[in-house]
């Protein structure tokens, strides 16, 4: 994916040549005092926020996997304190 050069927000395409998404040309032009055509600028979510990376998930699956694993050995008789290589 292509980022924008100013604020690093990624484009939806190809920009094909375009470097400046339209966030960033919009707020210039209303920092400048021109009207844009729609006066109203969209809200983006910001270039580090991942919409889809929950590290809160992945935290939770090994946490449980350790406590699984852990829970099993117990369960198998295994010493908790003091286990050896072979167990």
């Amino acid at each position: 994916m292509a980022h924008c050069t100013k604020c690093g927000r990624q484009f939806l395409a190809l920009p094909f040549g375009k470097k400046v998404c339209a966030w960033c040309v919009r707020h210039e032009a209303a920092q400048r005092g021109e009207e844009p055509e729609n006066p109203k600028q969209p809200v983006m979510p910001v270039p580090w926020a991942h919409r889809n990376a929950s590290p809160v998930i992945v935290t939770q699956a090994l946490f449980g996997t350790n406590v699984a694993v852990f829970v099993g050995m117990a369960l198998a008789g295994i010493s908790i304190t003091d286990p050896t290589s072979q167990d």
